[in-house]
């Protein structure tokens, strides 16, 4: 597993330590650790932060090793981190609205059943 500069990537997020620990599921004083290399990132927090980014993104803020690629730029990779969040967030809210109209189908089929039985039970 790689060693990722955590502070970077939070700070190239324009994220506080509360927001960052929020959205991962870690405490304030365990990223304080890992920031400041008195701790070593666990693998699930490595792997979350690998989803929720991606390994291309990722791989800009990995420590010990010389990564080229067409993202250079600080500012283009936090750009392209906020994309996928938002692309994220809209996927959610899809997943939502799936629900929401698999709700509703489930509510107009009860009905419709209803009224064939009521059909059924007039003829």
């Amino acid at each position: 597993m790689e060693s990722i500069n955590v502070l970077k990537l939070r700070k190239s997020l324009k994220m506080t330590q509360l927001e960052f620990c929020n959205m991962f599921g870690i405490s304030q004083p365990y990223l304080s650790e890992i920031e400041n290399k008195k701790k070593p990132i666990t693998e699930d927090l490595y792997n979350n932060l690998l989803s929720e980014f991606g390994e291309l993104a990722i791989n800009e803020f990995i420590e010990g090793i010389n990564v080229k690629n067409s993202i250079s730029d600080d500012t283009e990779t936090s750009r392209l981190i906020n994309e996928i969040k938002l692309l994220k967030e809209e996927l959610k809210e899809s997943y939502k609205e799936i629900g929401r109209l698999e709700g509703e189908n489930s509510l107009l089929r009860e009905q419709l059943n209803l009224g064939e039985r009521k059909n059924n039970k007039s003829a």
